[in-house]
């Protein structure tokens, strides 16, 4: 009796670990070089996994000879849970004619393809030719004018600008113009909202300034804030209100006295000077 006892205990426990069995989700990631059209060898891939919405789970794998690699998640999926890849050398590769969107990670949920490839490329003018094809632009003095006539197309892509554009944006940085239809940070949720013309064209002069330290093939334009938003340094947004009249003035002065400094000096090392650096004023 004591034996059928422990032989009925020993099969009920296998069967509970039968049912708690652990399933499985098996991907695999062919990358490849578009420029070259062949696969990239010890590419990294890598799973993010937030749990709990606050611990990020690292795991990272690599591809082989064959730009292959393959993982597996546990079922089932986590909500929040993406790849990032890359390599040194290579960079995302951006279509050129815009007919083919290759986002910045891939999301993993349950109705991702088991089987995905992602293009990186070694050409290292790749997104300098991408955002010079796909970034309008306008003469500066037109640019201008459209902004006060506020008839800029509402965009999310800032326009091209250049280090010669900077004394005509300056010499609006004291413009009170009202205007709401301008470029603004494409990450940002935020649109437009009303603000004086010369915080904005001072704005765009800091976007320039943060774009040039990449270097004369840029991937990307760089921006201060999601918006052109001005505050006093030891303010924020809960117990001061920003872009003020006065906060436009401060932050033209200190541009305006950079730009004096700058325009004397190599590109490269003026664009590595801060004008709001120990100001009053900020962006945010």
């Amino acid at each position: 009796m004591k034996y059928f006892y422990l032989l009925s205990l020993a099969i009920l426990v296998s069967s509970c670990g039968i049912f708690k069995r652990t399933y499985y989700h098996e991907y695999v990631v062919t990358v490849i070089d578009d420029y070259k059209g062949i696969p990239i060898d010890s590419a990294e891939v890598k799973l993010v996994i937030l749990k709990d919405n606050v611990n990020l789970i690292d795991e990272v794998y690599y591809t082989d000879s064959s730009g292959k690699c393959e993982f597996k998640i546990a079922s089932p999926i986590p909500s929040h849970n993406h790849l990032v890849i890359s390599k040194p050398g290579y960079c995302k590769h951006l279509s050129l004619n815009n007919e083919e969107r290759i986002p910045w990670y891939i999301s993993i949920h349950e109705k991702t393809p088991k089987e995905l490839t992602y293009k990186l490329t070694s050409d290292s003018l790749n997104h300098y030719k991408y955002f010079k094809v796909n970034r309008p632009r306008y003469e500066i003095d037109e640019f201008l004018e459209m902004l006060r006539i506020n008839q800029f197309p509402q965009q999310r892509t800032l326009p091209q600008l250049k280090w010669d554009d900077i004394p005509s944006l300056l010499n609006t940085g004291m413009d009170t113009t009202i205007i709401n239809r301008y470029p603004v940070n494409p990450i940002s949720s935020l649109s437009s909202t009303e603000c004086y013309m010369g915080i904005v064209t001072l704005w765009f002069v800091e976007c320039i300034r943060l774009t040039e330290q990449q270097g004369e093939y840029a991937t990307r334009v760089l921006y201060p804030s999601q918006t052109p938003f001005l505050l006093y340094t030891n303010s924020d947004l809960y117990n001061y209100p920003g872009n003020s009249k006065e906060l436009m003035e401060l932050a033209y002065t200190e541009y305006y006295s950079w730009w004096q400094k700058a325009k004397h000096m190599d590109r490269t090392e003026a664009c590595k000077i801060d004008p709001l650096k120990d100001s009053k004023v900020k962006w945010k």
